[in-house]
């Protein structure tokens, strides 16, 4: 994910509760992370639905595709399987006296009958939490959800540790958080 895309992502997350936010607060602050991982296609057994992948380490593992899953036969001998997620937070400083709207979003799709198996799926949540506590050393602020579940986040980057090292027990923020998951077969790469 780009980060045009996770800003986006972002602001789509807090538009709905930052709506009338004052020109005094802070700028909202972004994180992301990913990972991606690829393995090699060694074996498909067409009959039993069987892959065997063989990952970066060499490791073999045999997974089966479920009776449903399309462009199956589109799976090849040395094909890449590639497998990524990216996890974003955004953070904004809740203006006093407005109420936080907890959104949530969540979508999936696959691609075409026809075209090389591939799978993405995409969940968002933007919700009103309270500041329970802040470390200004390890960048970790501590938070109460609407429902009271408590979660921790450690800032990565600079600027959001330039954000929570503002915040103080008490404050409200607007949190969006938002997880991509993608999988995909690509065909070999011929030397």
């Amino acid at each position: 994910m780009t980060t045009t895309r996770a800003a986006l992502l972002g602001a789509l997350l807090l538009a709905p509760l930052a709506a009338g936010a004052q020109p005094a607060l802070p700028p909202p602050a972004e994180m992301q992370r990913g990972v991606a991982s690829t393995a090699t296609v060694e074996a498909v057994d067409r009959r039993t639905r069987e892959i065997t992948l063989r990952a970066a380490d060499g490791e073999l593992e045999t997974f089966t595709a479920p009776a449903d899953m399309r462009n199956f036969d589109r799976i090849r001998r040395g094909d890449r399987v590639v497998a990524q997620m990216t996890g974003a937070v955004s953070l904004a400083l809740a203006q006093g006296g407005s109420a936080g709207v907890p959104v949530a979003a969540f979508g999936a799709g696959r691609r075409p009958e026809g075209e090389r198996p591939g799978i993405g799926a995409m969940a968002a949540a933007g919700f009103r939490a309270r500041v329970q506590a802040v470390n200004p050393q390890t960048g970790r602020v501590t938070f109460a959800g609407p429902s009271g579940e408590m979660r921790s986040i450690v800032a990565r980057t600079p600027e959001l540790r330039e954000f929570i090292r503002r915040l103080a027990p008490g404050d409200e923020v607007d949190v969006g958080l938002a997880q991509l998951a993608s999988l995909s077969v690509e065909p070999r790469v011929r030397r």
